[in-house]
């Protein structure tokens, strides 16, 4: 790499310190789980990406632009003197990300099917993306003339932000929680893998041939700025970010007959050695409460797969199959461990029933049944409450089960 040359730098610097934060954040969360860990790869793209706009910027103004003293960026070497630049700047930025990207896909259970390759698809439009912001800010930057460098910074911030957002034609991923069950449209990364190649091809061709006795308005400078507004404009497409998907399998214990079953995703197997003891402790209680028939034989983790025909139906939600979602707090623990609290919440919870997720909420008497039956199981398996507390907690379980069960509400 030139020393004339500060994006280069900047980019492998600052990707490579914006990874080891982002991966390393407590309990890492996303491990074991393919599409988010490499969304979360991807969202450590954006505090580098906004840093090496910045330098590129300042070379826009040092070292390519054709008004300056500088042999290689003018005439026949300039071309090649661009494509080089652009080239370096590209694998510095990228290098960082599939390291990472290799380090996360320790964590997963499997590294063929569809979900990996999905996500790592998605990983290299984003990375595509990412490129094509670069290159569309070098441009308008020498573009711009005297004011380019800041319109460049403005634009990287711009498009940064439409990129985060996802719809547009730009995408760089980013979640806050697990995306189980997900996996990323592909006609929206077909769509912005193709803007983002013409992007790239456009900004570098019109950098490369630019030519000090170029002045005023110039189908350059349109061309520039029109793909700038172009791209910072395209999220009013809206389009598909995720679409919902089956793939994966299931960790199981138990036959679900009249003893109990758990099963959770392949990719949260960590969590069902303590889900199943934490459902062994409801069972247990129950039984002693003379209440074991109002709870389900069977407890699966609620994603795509166990609420569609493509699993078995004894494994499928339902009033007697309950569901239990994990909380970022317990995909985040260092040692996997299930709360009674996240339990008994999914197994008051009537998630079958389709006035739950319907668009008008249950009335306030189905939440305050829902608060009484979530109470009554934490007093159920609680040490410390009275036999009063717990005779009235099975007696609330009796009572308020049977309607819920029947999406009576």
């Amino acid at each position: 790499m030139s020393r004339r040359m500060a994006a280069p730098w900047a980019a492998l610097i600052a990707m490579t310190i914006s990874q080891i934060v982002i991966l390393g954040q407590e309990g890492m969360p996303w491990r074991g789980e393919v599409f988010w860990s490499l969304i979360t790869v991807e969202a450590g793209m954006l505090p580098a990406l906004l840093i090496t706009a910045v330098a590129v910027c300042v070379d826009a103004r040092v070292a390519i632009d054709p008004q300056r003293m500088n042999l290689l960026a003018t005439g026949d070497l300039r071309a090649r003197y661009v494509t080089r630049y652009a080239a370096t700047t590209a694998a510095c930025f990228v290098a960082p990300v599939l390291v990472a990207g290799a380090l996360v896909s320790l964590t997963w259970p499997e590294y063929w099917g569809y979900s990996p390759m999905a996500s790592t698809v998605h990983l290299l439009v984003s990375l595509l993306s990412t490129l094509a912001i670069l290159s569309v800010v070098l441009c308008v930057a020498v573009a711009g003339g005297i004011v380019g460098p800041i319109v460049g910074v403005l634009a990287a911030l711009w498009l940064g932000v439409t990129a985060l957002g996802e719809g547009g034609l730009v995408t760089i991923g980013s979640s806050t929680g697990s995306m189980l069950g997900f996996a990323p449209s592909w006609g929206s990364l077909a769509a912005q893998a193709v803007a983002s190649v013409i992007a790239i091809g456009v900004s570098t061709w019109a950098v490369a041939t630019w030519a000090p006795s170029i002045r005023g308005l110039s189908w350059r400078r349109i061309g520039a700025f029109a793909v700038l507004v172009i791209l910072a404009a395209s999220p009013a497409l809206a389009l598909t970010l995720y679409v919902p998907t089956t793939d994966g399998r299931l960790m199981c214990y138990g036959d679900g007959g009249q003893g109990m079953r758990t099963c959770v995703a392949e990719q949260h197997e960590r969590l069902l050695d303590p889900l199943h003891e934490r459902f062994e402790e409801f069972r247990a209680a129950a039984q002693d409460a003379g209440v074991e028939d109002a709870l389900p034989h069977t407890v699966v983790e609620s994603y795509t797969l166990t609420r569609t025909d493509t699993v078995q139906s004894n494994l499928r939600i339902s009033g007697d199959v309950a569901d239990w979602r994990p909380t970022n707090e317990e995909l985040g623990a260092a040692d996997p461990e299930v709360s009674r609290q996240s339990v008994a919440e999914e197994l008051a919870m009537p998630s079958h029933c389709p006035q739950v997720s319907a668009d008008v909420p249950p009335s306030d008497a189905f939440w305050k049944d829902y608060n009484d039956l979530t109470d009554a199981y934490l007093t159920l398996v609680d040490e410390e409450a009275s036999s009063a507390d717990q005779e009235a907690a099975a007696a609330d379980i009796e009572e308020i089960t049977p309607g819920l069960q029947q999406c009576d509400f």
